[in-house]
């Protein structure tokens, strides 16, 4: 038979199958106790959920205005740094532009060909000492110099038969416009001469007068009968060689240049070791080319011949120094 359900009677009573065990009425109990907390707890009336409703609204939104505010305020900032990092790098290149624009030298003017062929004409004509700081540049030889050297043209070179206009000759320690003049000589024979004209501080285009004398500091003829003099600047023509004997007979050690002058009839030779600045320099001078012009400083070594020299430094490309 089924199990007769406990009726509340029988429960209060203690009755049951016949194993009396402790009722359940401790779980019961607690559960009441705690319906009855709930019910004696506070209700809210409908004004006061609206009120805490509303206040929780406005907390939600105060909430997201303080993250949206601060999102703001971060994103303002990094763009106005952003701004004000770039103005400041765009006005220093500005300001250096203008700097640059503000110190840059005025255009230089070249002469014409026609001013310059007038230039060589007054530099040849030439007869007052007051004159020739108007035409040459006074260098490395003083204005009475220049003045005697131009003077005897005749008597050394000959007779004047052409002029040409070389053009502009610009290098990188060079800017100059150049031109020839060639001589004949009594005997027939010519002679041309190089004259380069740079601008001076003031932009007045002048003669160098060096170049145009092949000016060598000594003379090369007293460089090489003189054992005392044991350095000298000259202005010579360049070329690479293979003449090795004597101290600078290995190959493997120095490199061979020889030199030429219009103004001395044998060659001679200049050497320095392979891996020198000077060899690197006269290389680049000579390169895409047989033959070039060059301003040499020449020492004296002992126990090599008297036409053989070793190169202390390449003063400069072209036979024109200190050119401003």
């Amino acid at each position: 038979m089924p199990q007769e359900r406990m009726s509340e009677k029988k429960f209060r009573q203690g009755g049951g199958s016949g194993s009396r065990s402790k009722p359940p009425q401790d779980r019961t109990l607690g559960r009441i106790a705690k319906i009855r907390q709930a019910d004696e707890a506070p209700k809210l009336s409908y004004q006061e959920h609206k009120a805490v409703t509303e206040a929780n609204k406005v907390n939600f939104a105060l909430f997201w205005s303080f993250l949206l505010g601060l999102t703001a305020i971060i994103l303002i900032g990094f763009f106005a740094f952003k701004w004000a990092f770039t103005a400041k790098h765009s006005g220093a290149e500005k300001t250096t532009v203008q700097v640059s624009k503000t110190t840059q030298e005025p255009e230089l003017v070249r002469p014409t060909e026609k001013e310059l062929m007038q230039l060589i004409d007054q530099a040849m004509a030439i007869s007052k000492l007051e004159d020739v700081p108007k035409i040459f540049h006074l260098r490395e030889t003083p204005a009475e110099g220049i003045l005697a050297f131009m003077q005897q043209t005749s008597s050394r070179d000959g007779i004047r038969d052409s002029k040409e206009h070389l053009g502009t000759m610009a290098s990188d320690s060079l800017v100059a416009e150049g031109a020839s003049v060639t001589f004949v000589k009594p005997d027939g024979k010519t002679d041309q001469r190089l004259l380069l004209f740079t601008p001076d501080a003031q932009g007045e285009w002048k003669m160098e007068f060096e170049s145009y004398a092949r000016t060598c500091s000594p003379p090369i003829g007293e460089f090489m009968s003189q054992p005392e003099i044991k350095e000298a600047t000259v202005r010579v023509y360049i070329a690479k060689d293979i003449y090795y004997n004597s101290v600078f007979d290995d190959d493997r050690v120095w490199a061979c240049f020889l030199l030429s002058s219009p103004d001395f009839e044998d060659p001679f030779y200049a050497y320095s070791k392979l891996d020198s600045p000077e060899v690197a320099e006269m290389l680049r001078l000579l390169r895409g080319q047989n033959l070039n012009r060059a301003t040499l400083l020449l020492r004296k070594v002992e126990g090599a011949t008297n036409r053989q020299f070793e190169l202390a430094r390449v003063l400069t490309e072209e036979w024109v120094l200190n050119n401003p």
